[in-house]
């Protein structure tokens, strides 16, 4: 990941450096740290979790520790990274599957999907020692099969395409799927018409295809990733979201992180989805799609590890002692609110108390005093007022 993050960990450490300047207050690198963080695509839930962390580790300090504000970005953002579940791709061994691992691959137009396509095909040929089937099931765009034939030559694995006049992706799928059970295919990959999240046609043909693969391979698609593209930002994930409603996407692949500066994104998309990421793009040649691992993206991201585990090591123990403290405060909090109630309510049934020993009324039933006409005192001041008027 360290070439491909570049720009966004530029921006970071830059942000970093400054907050812990001297000179800084605390404010003043809050301030600038949450625009870092927003302007990198973080999503303000998060960027809201790691102020409100160094804000509490700076308390009674008039000045930000860097070493601090780099724990506390390194394990939030590992955090939410590995909440969504497991970025390895869920395929199902050759020995244990009825047919061939299926991975359905969906995205708009341009965000890089089958160029993704091409870069896993030869993955699985070369790393994994797979036979890939590639299914052109994309009968919208023009010349989208013969992209998908030109990128099945560069990965060295083969192409069903559909048969001439079909137009249907549907019918498409059943013929790739039939020839990968009468092949003995490893992996199919299937590629589908680039689309928009509110395309409902699209979509609706989207939901036959993945209902036609799993007519022939039961457990099948095993796998359907949304490709992404990091410039793109947020944008994309109300898109994302449709998908995962609407044909229960699996994860993530996210695209062109090289040339971006928001690769917080990341971040951001995995938080509000609940979707991991399994792949991820940080370069052109065929070799620059990467398996997505939380830990390995944040340290370099944060340029942690450059000088050693030790500096790891640090951050981590670091972070740890930090969310101890917290707890520690909140166990104190939680634990005070009970005896102060207690105390509240003692005091009051003394003071009752009191008040009844002494012939008070309690104050919670008041009662009306009997009617016992004047006092002698006012009785007398009443007469002495009117002796003077009549003088």
């Amino acid at each position: 990941f360290t070439e491909g993050l570049t720009k966004t960990r530029d921006e970071l450490l830059a942000s970093l450096s400054f907050a812990a300047a001297a000179g800084n207050d605390v404010d003043a690198a809050l301030e600038k740290l949450e625009e870092t963080l927003l302007a990198a695509d973080l999503g303000f839930e998060t960027t809201e979790a790691i102020l409100a962390d160094v804000k509490r580790a700076a308390a009674g300090s008039s000045s930000v520790k860097e070493e601090d504000v780099k724990a506390i970005l390194r394990g939030r953002m590992v955090e939410v990274l590995g909440s969504a579940g497991d970025p390895a791709l869920a395929l199902p061994s050759s020995d244990d599957a009825e047919g061939p691992a299926v991975i359905v691959v969906l995205g708009s137009n341009g965000m890089g999907k089958t160029t993704t396509i091409g870069k896993l095909a030869r993955r699985l040929r070369v790393e994994g020692e797979k036979k890939v089937l590639l299914a052109a099931c994309d009968t919208f765009r023009a010349a989208a099969v013969e992209q998908l034939v030109a990128w099945g030559e560069r990965a060295d694995v083969d192409v069903c395409v559909p048969d001439e006049g079909v137009a249907s992706p549907s019918a498409a799928a059943f013929k790739a799927m039939d020839l990968a059970l009468k092949e003995s295919y490893d992996v199919v990959i299937v590629d589908t018409s680039g689309r928009l999240a509110n395309n409902v046609q699209l979509n609706e043909e989207l939901k036959k295809i993945t209902k036609t693969i799993a007519k022939k391979i039961p457990a099948a698609p095993h796998e359907t990733l949304v490709v992404v593209d990091a410039n793109v930002g947020r944008n994309a994930v109300d898109q994302a979201r449709v998908w995962r409603d609407e044909v229960a996407a699996t994860g993530l692949c996210v695209t062109k992180l090289d040339g971006t500066s928001r690769a917080g994104f990341v971040v951001g998309v995995v938080r509000d989805l609940g979707m991991p990421v399994k792949l991820v793009g940080v370069g052109e040649t065929l070799d620059d799609l990467r398996d997505f691992d939380p830990e390995a993206f944040v340290d370099s991201l944060l340029n942690v590890g450059r000088s050693g585990a030790a500096e790891k090591l640090r951050l981590v123990q670091r972070f740890d002692a930090l969310k101890q403290e917290e707890q520690q405060q909140e166990s104190s909090t939680t634990a005070l609110t009970p005896a102060a109630a207690a105390s509240s309510s003692s005091s009051e049934e003394v003071g009752d108390e009191v008040v009844a020993s002494v012939g008070g009324v309690p104050p919670t039933r008041p009662r009306a005093s009997p009617s016992r006409g004047p006092s002698r005192g006012a009785s007398k001041k009443k007469k002495k007022k009117a002796g003077s008027r009549r003088r």
